[in-house]
């Protein structure tokens, strides 16, 4: 995964923790749409690698998580958490 890459993940990540601690409601659909628009766009560069990209995406969103004790953002994180491990990771 290339420096571009990472950083795209890194801004995708900022984004859904911008939904999180939002001062509107949680809205999960923006978050997806979000995660989606980067999957979609890294089929687009390097082909189908959404497993790998969901991975780091989990990953960074995992570690954001852990800074989110208690409250609407973590579970917010959490069920982001749950859906791509549903959605693109098989667990």
């Amino acid at each position: 995964m290339g420096l571009g890459m990472i950083d795209k993940i890194r801004e995708c990540v900022s984004d859904v923790l911008a939904i999180a601690d939002g001062p509107h409601p949680r809205v999960f659909d923006l978050a997806r749409e979000r995660i989606e628009r980067l999957l979609h766009e890294c089929n687009a560069q390097l082909g189908d690698d959404n497993f790998s990209l969901a991975q780091e995406i989990r990953d960074q969103l995992g570690k954001a998580f852990n800074g989110h004790r208690g409250g609407g953002a973590a579970q917010f994180l959490d069920d982001v958490i749950e859906w791509l491990d549903e959605h693109y990771l098989g667990r």
